[in-house]
This record gives C-alpha cells, sequence and structure tokens, in this order.
C-alpha cells in the first residue's frame, strides 16, 4: 500500500504516467483515500500492540520446534512433482489461472499446495542459518524455485523470494555477513531485472516449453532489447501507477455514478472461508477484479481483472467509514497474527510456527491491490493448509518447563 500511496505522485513527474484520469487534479483525493487506509492500519495494529503483550512464560512445550529434515525433503519432492504435473496439464503454477481451471473446487487447495512453496523457503532458510540444516539446500531450494518463477511467468515471485529469505535471515537475530550479501543481491537483483521481461513475455504467450523461452528471451533482450526495458518498466512503473490511480476513479463514479456494492458481502466474510465443496450454497461473492473492469473501466470481461486496491475495495461497500472501519480491522489482525506465531516462534524457537508466519505473509498480504473477502478467505485456508504440514514435518514434540523470565 505504501508503494501504490508513492507511484500515485508519478504523473506529477511526468504526464504520461496518467493513464485513467483527465487530470492530475484528481490525484489527491484517491491518495487521501489510500493514505487514510494505511494510518486506520497503523491505528490497528498500534491498538493490539499497546494491549496485548504476550507473556514467554504462557507456552509451555514446544510443538512446531523440531522440523525433520527427511520429511521436509520428501513432502517438498512430492510437491514438486505435483507441481510440474499441473504444469504440464496447463494450470501449473497460474500461468493460465483464467482459462484452465483443474480439481473443479478443489482448484484452489491445488493452488495453496503450489504455494507451500513460501512454507518451504523460509523453514529451509531458517533452519540453514541456524546451523541446523546444510547451505547446499538452501541453495538447491532456490535454484529450483527460481527455475520455476521464470517459467511460470509470474516476475513478481522472483523479488518475493529474495525478500522471504532476507526476511527469515533476520529474524535468526545472527549477525549477517554484509560482506557476502552485499556483491550477493547486486548480483540477484540484476537476475530479477534480466528475467522480469522474459517471465512476462512467456505469460503473455500463455504456453510454457523451451522454444517459447528461447523466442521470449529473443523478444526482450536479443533484438527486442527495447521491448525487454519496456516490459521492465512498464510492471515496475507503469503498473505500479495504473493501480495508484484507480481510488481516484472510485471516489469520482461511487456513489453518484455506480451504487455501493452490498454491504452483506463484507458482514458475511467471516464465514466465507468454509470451502464450496464444504458449503456448496455458499453465497457467491462479487467479482471484484472483473466487476471493476467492467462497471467502471467500462471494458469486457475478456479484458481481465483489474486491482481494487484495499482501500479502495473498503469504499465500494459504503464509503469512508467502512475504509476507516475495515482498515483497522486489517491491522489487528496483522498484529494478531504476529503475537499468535511470529513471537512463540522466536521465544520458545518453534521454527514450525514462525515459517508458517512469514508463509502467510508474503503469501497473503504481499499486495496492497486485493480485496477483504480475498484476504479474509485466503488468510484462514492458507494458515490452515501450512499448519497441518508444518504440524507433521515438526513430529517431534518437546515438553519444557516455561522459560524464567
Amino acid at each position: 500500500m505504501f508503494l501504490i500511496q508513492a507511484f500515485g505522485l508519478a504523473p506529477y513527474l511526468d504526464v504520461k504516467y496518467l493513464r485513467l484520469l483527465p487530470s492530475v487534479s484528481y490525484l489527491p483525493s484517491g491518495l487521501l483515500l489510500t493514505g487514510t487506509g494505511l494510518f486506520s492500519m497503523l491505528v490497528g495494529y498500534t491498538l493490539v500492540s499497546r494491549s496485548y503483550k504476550p507473556n514467554s512464560t504462557q507456552s509451555t512445550n514446544k510443538f512446531y520446534a523440531a522440523p525433520s529434515l527427511s520429511l521436509t525433503i520428501s513432502f517438498y519432492v512430492g510437491l514438486l512433482f505435483l507441481r510440474l504435473v499441473l504444469i504440464a496439464l496447463g494450470g501449473g503454477e497460474m500461468i493460465q489461472s483464467n482459462t484452465v481451471r483443474i480439481g473443479g473446487d478443489w482448484n484452489q487447495w491445488l493452488i495453496y499446495a503450489i504455494e507451500l512453496r513460501w512454507f518451504f523457503i523460509a523453514l529451509v532458510t531458517l533452519q540453514v542459518a541456524a546451523g541446523k540444516w546444510p547451505r547446499r539446500l538452501i541453495v538447491l531450494l532456490l535454484l529450483v524455485e527460481g527455475g520455476l518463477a521464470i517459467i511460470s511467468g509470474w516476475s513478481s515471485l522472483l523479488p518475493k523470494i529474495i525478500l522471504l529469505v532476507f526476511s527469515c535471515l533476520i529474524y535468526t537475530g545472527r549477525k549477517l555477513p554484509w560482506r557476502t550479501l552485499i556483491p550477493a543481491a547486486i548480483i540477484v537483483t540484476s537476475l530479477i531485472v534480466f528475467s522480469i521481461p522474459i517471465t512476462r513475455n512467456i505469460r503473455f504467450t500463455g504456453q510454457i516449453s523451451w522454444s517459447n523461452l528461447n523466442k521470449s528471451l529473443e523478444a526482450t533482450w536479443g533484438q527486442g532489447v527495447n521491448n525487454g526495458w519496456k516490459l521492465f518498466s512498464d510492471l515496475i512503473i507503469g503498473r505500479q501507477t495504473v493501480i495508484a490511480q484507480t481510488p481516484s476513479i472510485v471516489l469520482n463514479l461511487i456513489p453518484d455514478t455506480i451504487p455501493y456494492l452490498p454491504l452483506q458481502e463484507v458482514l458475511v466474510a467471516p464465514i466465507s472461508f468454509i470451502p464450496r465443496v464444504i458449503w456448496p450454497s455458499k453465497p457467491v461473492y462479487t467479482n471484484l477484479g472483473t466487476w471493476l473492469t467492467i462497471r467502471v473501466f467500462g471494458g469486457q470481461a475478456a479484458d481481465g481483472s483489474s486491482a481494487v486496491t484495499m482501500a479502495g475495495n473498503a469504499y465500494m461497500y459504503g464509503g469512508w467509514p467502512v475504509v476507516i472501519v475495515g482498515m483497522a480491522f486489517m491491522g489487528i489482525l496483522a498484529a494478531l497474527m504476529y503475537r499468535w506465531l511470529a513471537i512463540p516462534g522466536l521465544l520458545n524457537n518453534q521454527v514450525g510456527l514462525l515459517a508458517v508466519y512469514a508463509a502467510v505473509v508474503i503469501a497473503n498480504f504481499h499486495l496492497g491491490e486485493s480485496d477483504f473477502v480475498s484476504i479474509w478467505q485466503g488468510l484462514i485456508q492458507r494458515l490452515f493448509v501450512f499448519l497441518v504440514i508444518a504440524r507433521i514435518l515438526c513430529a517431534k514434540t518437546t515438553l519444557n518447563p516455561p522459560r524464567k523470565t
């Protein structure tokens, strides 16, 4: 959300970035909306931080404290095989998520299986940094996940992987080898810049093959080198500035031209995490991405999904009061997650919980362009999946007395 706010200023620097609005005079209201959402989240987070102080003695066991290396490798290899099968069928790694739906009502759970990548990256990083697992594991894991990110067509996976690894290294509390990390960061950043246009080009074609990979390489950094830089700048700057202008359009059209969406959708959101295979009659929520494309931008469903932004989504359901209350709730939720998962992981060496926390954050809260129902539903369902896998891998339970403080 902070990046959305920052990129929202780009049209003031160069009017070519004014993609959706007739003039920059429309920008301040949208920036105010996003800024209000950020401030409300901070207030909600601060309320929990001030009032809820976890006690290190409240946990008398070390569930999730001893992950098995052999089980971890076995589960990861099995899931990797599943992901490769899904890629071969045309529905893996989400490259064709809009056209290929494998598994029917279980499709969402297959996506969570793919997203377990984040849990395994976090767990292996934490264990390697603690000196409990060999370093070659993290190197091999990052090579595999980096390669899958490139062929998937989702270039945003690369910086997320690096962010997750770096964050987990910080969680260990160890002194970081900056003389090694800084050159490595420069090399990795260069690889990301090089890879983003290639992955974007692959994604546009919607097919994964070695020949298509070679064509994408030629179309971006070969004879089409100018196209490579264009794809990179469009993703890093152009796309973000368009997203940053969405709240201004929402404010301009709702509710004067387009009525508010039904508030009932937000009110029943707390039970939206129940899978449709269990509750077939579960209410169908507005597909906000498609709704925004058609109703607000005047496009067609075939044009794809548009980013609603969290603050813009809140406004759609009732204006400023829903923004303030809804975004404060998101801040409260984030603070509770940290206290229920990250703090026990840090104080009691429950590395499984810490890995679950890091994985859920990077999978669920990585974008400020998501909508409330999707965030809540994804949070509960991902927590369930990730915690079950973590508990299986941490099969050994050691009961210890509380730590004296």
